[in-house]
């Protein structure tokens, strides 16, 4: 019988677009391979280091690359994630809490207690039902 394999999650799925890999695994793979013969080539030719010498400085500079065609942080691709983090963590994400004077206090209880009087409001509270708009500033009816 012929079968095919389903995905369960269709958000995970990654097109492949040569060799099992998708385009951004594609890019960093021939970024990395690029920045490798780059750095290789500066080391032995302009600077004239031996290959032993100079390996792990290929590896430091194309292994960043091409891990990033295949890191996922937390089931996200690194361009979904990335800006996320980085408001999460560099943006204002704390709440300023602030302590009432007596002179708002006062202003704000008056504003509440008017518009709890107003006929606009009891218009509007006869319309609803239940208990949840029932307020003990109300007038009975």
């Amino acid at each position: 019988m012929l079968s095919a394999e389903i995905h369960k999650d269709l958000t995970r799925y990654h097109a492949k677009v040569v060799g099992g890999l998708s385009a951004r695994a594609l890019v960093c793979s021939a970024l990395a391979l690029a920045c490798g013969l780059a750095v290789g080539g500066y080391l032995t030719w302009v600077l004239g280091l031996p290959y032993e010498e100079i390996s792990i400085f290929i590896y430091a500079s194309t292994i960043p690359l091409w891990a990033l065609g295949f890191w996922e942080p937390d089931g996200m691709r690194p361009e979904t994630w990335l800006p996320l983090f980085v408001r999460q963590h560099l943006g204002a994400s704390r709440l300023a809490y602030e302590t009432r004077n007596r002179v708002t206090a006062a202003y704000d209880d008056n504003e509440r207690r008017a518009h709890a009087t107003s006929r606009e409001y009891q218009a509007f509270a006869k319309r609803q039902r239940g208990i949840d708009l029932w307020e003990p500033d109300c007038p009975a009816e």
